[in-house]
């Protein structure tokens, strides 16, 4: 469960360390239930290498965007993420049957109308 939340913990750890100016010693998370604590590995703390993370995974998103939905293929934590009825490679896994049985999307949410009614000038 922790392990989840591993980049929030580390892009905390590094927020801190730029605006404060001291060095992080630790970047946790508890978790009321199950009661555990959630502590980042100790070489995630480390602020320039944080830098350089968050930059290259920047630069990938950007460079993706780019190109197109194509570049970011679906993985096999899609099933998990809280974001998955968002994103377009999740919706595209799931008609390929990519998630297993459990997942039941059926249409495709980018295909949706929206009704825009504007503001009265009266």
């Amino acid at each position: 469960m922790g392990a989840a939340y591993r980049v929030q913990l580390r892009l905390y750890a590094w927020a801190m360390a730029r605006e404060f100016g001291l060095p992080v010693l630790s970047s946790q998370a508890y978790f009321l239930i199950p009661n555990r604590l959630y502590s980042l590995d100790a070489e995630l703390l480390q602020v320039d290498k944080a830098e350089e993370w968050i930059i290259q995974t920047c630069q990938r998103i950007v460079h993706g965007a780019e190109i197109g939905v194509e570049e970011f293929p679906p993985s096999a934590h899609c099933a998990q993420c809280s974001q998955n009825s968002y994103c377009e490679n999740a919706l595209r896994a799931a008609k390929d049957g990519a998630f297993g049985e459990t997942t039941d999307i059926d249409e495709d949410p980018l295909e949706e109308e929206y009704l825009w009614i504007s503001p009265s000038t009266s």
